[in-house]
């Protein structure tokens, strides 16, 4: 595994799994930030708002990981109701899955792939991305209206 390295500028440089995402990025024409050599963030903006993305690449274990969230939190209250939903959601799943961080109420979608003996391709990666924007988009509004909303898991999805 390659640790973080600085260059005379101070750039990050990072391994290989990184360096595949940010080529798919770049070739998007995605502007993202590198936080240190196996984490980047991204923002993308759509009709229902703001999305946050991290990509988590672990050399070591030949393992990619995205995950992706968008605000608001969710209220104390509604909390079960939303591990409902996203445990209905997720029974139906075949690539990744929602949470609920019950501390704060952030709910993420997340997704990843192990890539031991096998190579990363920048269609992999273009894929988790799409995949996990595409859970986010498709379960958005049905999640708040039984964040905010008062509706049940049953009626909403």
């Amino acid at each position: 595994m390659m640790d973080e390295e600085l260059d005379d500028t101070g750039a990050v440089h990072t391994d290989a799994l990184m360096d595949i995402v940010r080529s798919m990025l770049d070739g998007h024409g995605y502007a993202y930030q590198l936080l240190d050599a196996h984490t980047l963030h991204l923002t993308l903006r759509n009709k229902r708002g703001l999305y946050t993305f991290y990509f988590t690449a672990d050399e070591s274990r030949d393992f990619l990981r995205i995950l992706g969230n968008y605000g608001p939190y969710v209220p104390t209250d509604r909390r079960a109701a939303i591990a409902e939903a996203l445990t209905r959601i997720n029974a139906r799943s075949a690539i990744g899955n929602f949470d609920l961080d019950f501390t704060d109420g952030e709910i993420r979608f997340r997704a990843s792939v192990d890539v031991e003996e096998g190579l990363l391709s920048g269609k992999m990666v273009d894929n988790m991305l799409g995949f996990t924007m595409n859970a986010l988009e498709r379960f958005h509004d049905p999640l708040m209206r039984i964040a905010f909303g008062d509706v049940e898991p049953e009626l909403a999805l």
